[in-house]
């Protein structure tokens, strides 16, 4: 029986790309795969396959097995999707499938009353919608807040390119880039707002101020803007500091003569 707490898990999981490309692979795979034959495929670390594969496996989406062998040893791990496709059935429908239901959903927030509002909103709510991401103890520097920023966005598959020292995020590839051409202020508002609900996570000084679309079309490359929060002025955000080069301190005035 599907209950309304399994069909939330079952999205929970599927809000990685990640997870939704590894579903796409072993389905159209014609044999059960090995961890490392996953991880290969999708260019991720084993461990981090594992993890995922391990999250599919929960909500019924993949079926683990064991190898069958006739040498002696342990037998390895085996996945495959529960649902496999005919076999006259055109390859990378999944992918198809998944951008048209990104599409359905841009729509959908273009449509709204307050459409940044919504896209920003909905941007909070994937990250929220990560319940198996581990997040580092807070509050965090601004060196551990841009790693762990870069290592999400690079999992989600954004592959990202982090310049702390000039404040900036290069997003060189964008899972959602036909939708986007289309419907820009709605996707990367949503992509924005994933930045920005993942910084307050972190509780670090850092904050995304905005992200410019499409400021190289090869490749594709959307560039967010992070800056710094001073502790003594919470409300004022001011630029990051150059690593490696000590603050210059501002000069003492000299006091006025009296007349």
């Amino acid at each position: 029986m599907v209950t309304d707490e399994s069909m939330l898990r079952t999205r929970q999981v599927l809000a990685s790309p990640r997870r939704v490309e590894l579903l796409d692979y072993l389905t159209r795979a014609t044999a059960p795969v090995t961890v490392l034959e996953a991880a290969e495929a999708l260019g991720l670390h084993p461990n981090t396959a594992r993890l995922h594969l391990e999250q599919l496996v929960e909500v019924g989406l993949v079926e683990q097995v064991s190898e069958r062998r006739a040498e002696p040893g342990r037998p390895r791990a085996l996945y495959t999707a529960t649902r496999r496709p005919p076999a006259d059935e055109p390859r990378g429908r999944g992918e198809d499938d998944y951008r048209a239901l990104a599409t359905v959903l841009a729509r959908g927030l273009a449509a709204t009353d307050d459409p940044a509002a919504a896209a920003l909103a909905a941007g909070e709510g994937w990250i929220e919608a990560l319940a198996d991401h581990a997040w580092p103890a807070r509050p965090t520097t601004p060196e551990v807040a841009a790693a762990e920023l870069e290592s999400l966005l690079d999992e989600l598959g954004f592959a990202p390119e982090m310049d702390l020292e000039h404040g900036t995020v290069m997003l060189r590839h964008c899972p959602f880039a036909d939708v986007a051409r289309t419907n820009p202020s709605v996707v990367c508002g949503v992509h924005l707002g994933m930045v920005r609900r993942t910084l307050e996570r972190l509780d670090s000084p850092l904050r995304a101020t905005a992200l410019e679309p499409f400021v190289t079309d090869a490749p594709l490359t959307c560039r967010i803007t992070l800056t710094r929060v001073d502790s003594t002025t919470p409300e004022e955000a001011i630029p990051l500091p150059v690593l490696g080069k000590k603050p210059v301190a501002p000069r003492a005035r000299s006091p006025r003569p009296r007349t």
